[in-house]
């Protein structure tokens, strides 16, 4: 039998993502939030997945960092999971939490390389969504596409 996904969240050891905060007025980066947000966005409430969608985006897209926090890079599967299984706006949410990551400069760490990577690796989720019939989800699947 398949494990759920909570359970599967408690599977991966998030403390060892946990990053120090460049200025103690920045919004909280601990990675052992990941876990609780995730779960929130995959809600069938799309009042709680968007919450939880913005505090993602805080904490991923924050403009102050020149690459993704550590803690990215375990959580993109699952994104792409939950991304499967979203409404149209909490998808617009995801892509652009992935549109942004894609984005994101090479710098001398290997993380946007990964980031890159992972998001490949789930490419055919991504292509499906280019063809959904909410036109914003189909754009943003499109322009994911395109930087990979």
């Amino acid at each position: 039998m398949a494990d759920s996904l909570w359970m599967r969240l408690r599977k991966v050891d998030w403390k060892q993502y946990d990053e120090v905060s460049e200025t103690p007025t920045s919004p909280s980066t601990s990675a052992k939030s990941i876990p609780r947000l995730l779960e929130q966005l995959a809600s069938r409430k799309e009042a709680r997945a968007m919450k939880a969608s913005h505090a993602l985006w805080v904490m991923f897209c924050r403009g102050d960092k020149p690459s993704p926090p550590a803690s990215v890079t375990p959580t993109l599967p699952f994104l792409c999971e939950i991304l499967q299984i979203s409404s149209p706006g909490v998808q617009c949410e995801i892509l652009d939490i992935l549109n942004h990551l894609a984005e994101v400069q090479e710098s001398n760490d290997q993380r946007p390389q990964t980031v890159r990577n992972a998001l490949s690796k789930n490419k055919h989720i991504i292509s499906r969504l280019c063809r959904n019939k909410d036109d914003m989800v189909a754009d943003k699947a499109t322009q994911l596409i395109e930087k990979l």
